[in-house]
């Protein structure tokens, strides 16, 4: 699929780097990201993207139930 350009540019920057770090130091997050640039190695940024949504879901669902962070929280694949 192609990454498009639709949606909120300034959450997409904001998010931007957070997952870069996140791919660096979440396990599950890097793992996402290792699983999406295996397919094709040309292109990283499909994982970065991914990584983005999957911090962008995450923090809805903290919000939106109005739980705190809990980093033993196992996650789904």
């Amino acid at each position: 699929t192609r990454i498009s350009k639709q949606g909120n540019t300034r959450i997409r920057g904001c998010l931007y780097m957070p997952a870069l770090s996140a791919v660096r130091s979440n396990e599950p997050i890097r793992n996402l990201h290792l699983r999406i640039c295996e397919r094709n190695p040309s292109t990283k940024m499909k994982g970065i993207i991914a990584a983005m949504r999957k911090l962008l879901v995450l923090i809805f669902v903290l919000w939106k139930k109005d739980e705190p962070y809990d980093p033993n929280h196992v996650w789904q694949a």
